[in-house]
This record gives structure tokens, C-alpha cells and sequence, in this order.
């Protein structure tokens, strides 16, 4: 075993973990942006939350299953990272609002992590 592929699995690991922290951080800063100008349950309050910060728990979620789960699961993470960064992109191409260059900080550390850790897997079955 050499050492670039004992080193993979950590790192990796960790780009993953950190990005799903930076991505419930980014959650939170636009739930609390959102608060006051949509406030309390109203309807306009529940679909912003619904398309801002829904999407963002739910990717932060399937990336920490996907840490220590099989191949299905890290297939799953990939295509929803991939989903998130095509549409960070979108954001940041049509001049959106400037969270939309965090989220594509975010979605590009996500994408490469689980990348990371596909790549480690099959290596390992290819032992």
C-alpha cells in the first residue's frame, strides 16, 4: 500500500465533514437573513425555506450518511452535490445575491470530498 492511498481516505473524510459544516452555517445565515424579511409561517416565509434552506439540510445530511456508507449512498451524494453546485452556478452567473458565491464555495468543497471518497472505494475493491 503506498502512502497516497492511506492518506486518501482521511482527507477526503475531512474535506467532506468540514464542507458539511460550512453548509448548515450557510443554512443558518440564510434562515436568519430570511426571518425578517419573511417572518414568521406565512406562506412566502415557508417556500423560501423551502427552497433555500431545505435543500441545504438535507445535502449536509446525505453527505454524513454517505462518510461511512457504501457505494449507494456516495453515488447519491455526488449527484446531489453536483445538483447544488449546477445550481450555485446559476446563481452566480445571473447575478444573484452574494450567498450564492458561498453556496458555490460550499457545493465545489462538497463535490470534490465525495468525489474523494468514491474514488478511495473503488480503489480498495480493485485490491
Amino acid at each position: 500500500m503506498t502512502r497516497r492511498e492511506t492518506t486518501d481516505a482521511p482527507v477526503s473524510r475531512f474535506v467532506v465533514r468540514a464542507a458539511v459544516v460550512l453548509c448548515l452555517a450557510l443554512a443558518a445565515l440564510i434562515l436568519v437573513v430570511d426571518a425578517d424579511e419573511y417572518p414568521g409561517m406565512s406562506r412566502a416565509g415557508l417556500r423560501v425555506f423551502v427552497r433555500g434552506v431545505l435543500p441545504l439540510l438535507l445535502v449536509a445530511a446525505l453527505n454524513l450518511r454517505a462518510v461511512r456508507a457504501g457505494r449507494g449512498w456516495r453515488l447519491g451524494a455526488l449527484a446531489a452535490n453536483v445538483a447544488l453546485l449546477a445550481d450555485a452556478l446559476r446563481l452566480v452567473t445571473r447575478g444573484g445575491p452574494p450567498v450564492g458565491w458561498l453556496l458555490l464555495g460550499v457545493a465545489s468543497l462538497l463535490v470534490v470530498g465525495s468525489a474523494g471518497l468514491l474514488r478511495r472505494r473503488a480503489g480498495e475493491r480493485a485490491r
